[in-house]
């Protein structure tokens, strides 16, 4: 009598998880002196339904006042935070809705000396949901910057955060798993600046810090956004993952 033996075979099934950091175009302007405003430039035009967040940090404080949309009119979000009166960290951000969208920065009531840096992100959600939570900002005055923390809703979310601080020629190491995405180190404008990002990988809650190369005064915010999938790389944290099945005969 023969014996029939049931075999296990595994098979392992690619699929592509979606990720929004990196961001898929950057741009900055860094070291603007005396100004109403920052003006950031994409090349080429952001594409409609992608999100733009844009880290803008100046000497002093101020009011916002508007925003300089690059050809298209946007609806803007802004979070900021304070260190006294020495320095304004800003988080600007918006989910493009026209064609044409070339430029983007916030706009303030009065002059002053800073740096802004933008990111272009697709794998998003749209403009009413995409939003999930932003710290309240924290400052102090070392090496170590904190953004404060927020708990976002959704897992993988994209988180942005940046920071300034009140001396030349700094230069930043970011924190965890983060990414710096741009930073300046200026010689005589006496501030230096950097920003970051990462893919979240969980719902807990979560804190961005970077390490500058100097102490100073200083002032740190963070941002988190639901990308399109908001559960995909839940547990596991990478953005590419292996589904797999069993099949039995």
């Amino acid at each position: 009598m023969k014996r029939l033996i049931a075999v296990g075979l595994f098979l392992f099934i690619p699929y592509q998880t979606w990720c929004a950091a990196p961001p898929l175009h950057k741009c900055a302007e860094g070291g603007f002196t005396s100004q109403p405003g920052s003006l950031c430039s994409f090349t080429p035009n952001v594409a409609v339904g992608n999100l733009v967040v844009c880290v803008t940090v100046i000497q002093g404080t101020t009011t916002i006042t508007g925003d300089q949309d690059g050809g298209t009119a946007q609806t803007w979000t802004h979070y900021t935070t304070l260190n006294g009166t020495s320095n304004e960290t800003i988080i600007s951000w918006t989910v493009v809705a026209g064609s044409g969208f070339g430029s983007c920065g916030p706009t303030w009531a009065d002059s002053h000396t800073g740096d802004s840096g933008c990111g272009e992100y697709t794998n998003m959600a749209a403009i009413g949901t995409v939003a999930d939570c932003h710290s309240a900002g924290s400052s102090g005055n070392s090496t170590a910057l904190t953004s404060g923390s927020c708990t976002p809703t959704a897992a993988n979310d994209l988180i942005v955060a940046g920071g300034i601080s009140m001396a030349n020629s700094l230069t930043y190491t970011a924190g965890g798993s983060y990414t710096i995405e741009g930073q300046e180190a200026h010689t005589s404008q006496g501030n230096s600046y950097g920003w970051e990002d990462v893919n979240a990988t969980d719902c807990t809650a979560q804190t961005a810090t970077i390490t500058a190369s100097g102490s100073a005064p200083w002032s740190m915010l963070m941002a988190a956004f639901k990308t399109s999938s908001p559960t995909v790389c839940a547990g596991g944290g990478a953005c590419k993952m292996l589904k797999m099945e069993r099949l039995s005969e």
